[in-house]
């Protein structure tokens, strides 16, 4: 880690990342010379059931966080299809826009788009 600050150290294993953004605005990499800056991802999520394979669609801040607490039974409704297996995953700097992307693929549409997008997957599942 070279001489990576201790506090950048540690965030930058688990879910943040050093990029040159701040406050949600771009920022190009010549302008950021003050430093790193620590940018909080969200995270819109697709589990699938080992038991029936059906989907449960989500959003997080700690994506790795929260696929253990599924998978631990702490989801209230995923506890009983675990296991469950981490199928799909996009990143956001807004928390608000992975909420829209969670509200709009828990729709009809926004399913019909999930099976277009991971369509190879669901093909060679059935084989």
């Amino acid at each position: 880690m070279g001489s990576t600050p201790r506090h950048f150290r540690h965030h930058s294993a688990s879910r943040h990342v050093v990029c040159p953004v701040q406050n949600g605005t771009g920022m190009s990499p010549e302008s950021y010379g003050s430093g790193p800056y620590i940018l909080f991802m969200y995270y819109v999520y697709i589990l699938e059931s080992s038991i029936d394979n059906s989907l449960y669609i989500g959003s997080t801040s700690d994506i790795k966080r929260r696929f253990a607490e599924h998978n631990q039974g702490k989801g209230r409704y995923t506890a009983h299809l675990r296991p469950l297996r981490l199928i799909f995953y996009e990143a956001y700097l807004l928390k608000s826009d992975a909420q829209r992307r969670e509200l709009y693929l828990k729709t009809t549409r926004g399913r019909t788009s999930l099976k277009t997008m991971l369509k190879n997957y669901f093909l060679t599942k059935r084989h």
